[in-house]
């Protein structure tokens, strides 16, 4: 049994690596500098809607959609991301050898984690006075931004009414966008897709 503690307890010392004073100095300075370095300032919601928003309104995809009335919906609402499937293989960096049925399950998986129901947002009510309630009135509703990526979706208010229900309707072609946000708040890249309910 002594044996058996004294193999195991030399084996232990042979695993350990050993240092000098100095390198143990050196070792930690480096910690210390990593620690100090602060990360890249990413930009603020507000910021981010805010440039969101300005991009849509210059797409040429929205000029159909365009009306003397436009509003941006003052609540989150939740848009699935399976929309965009392919684009976001390229954003995701989803190995291309991968079935689609793979990349599909991970999107199912994104969109369960962020389902929500339509909630109150301050930052997207103030980018507009009209609250898009108006008959023909052009509304954007945007959802949660989510580590980089939004989804926006354009639709007429065609018989008015202030919920989301009246503003998509089943009856509604809508365009969808997924905004690719930057670090600096900017839009990188986006992508639209036209969605048709009935």
């Amino acid at each position: 049994m002594n044996i058996f503690a004294w193999i195991l307890g030399v084996s232990l010392l042979l695993a350990l690596p050993f240092q000098t004073e100095a390198q143990t100095r050196k070792r930690s300075r480096a910690r210390t500098k990593t620690r100090t370095q602060a990360p890249a300032a990413a930009a603020a919601p507000a910021q981010v809607y805010q440039a969101a928003y300005q991009h849509i309104l210059r797409s040429p995809e929205f000029e159909e959609y365009r009306r003397p009335c436009v509003a941006v919906f003052d609540s989150l609402v939740f848009q699935d991301y399976v929309t965009f499937s392919e684009p976001l293989r390229t954003e995701l960096n989803f190995p291309k050898n991968h079935p689609q049925v793979q990349l599909l399950d991970s999107l199912f998986t994104l969109d369960e984690a962020n389902s929500h129901s339509p909630y109150y947002s301050p930052l997207v009510a103030k980018l507009t006075p009209a609250s898009g309630a108006q008959k023909d009135c052009s509304v954007i509703l945007f959802s949660r931004l989510n580590k980089g990526l939004l989804l926006a979706e354009v639709s007429l208010n065609e018989e008015g009414g202030p919920r989301v229900r009246d503003i998509v309707s089943p009856l509604n072609k809508t365009l969808r966008y997924l905004l690719v946000v930057g670090s600096d708040g900017k839009v990188k890249q986006y992508y639209t897709k036209v969605i048709n309910y009935n």
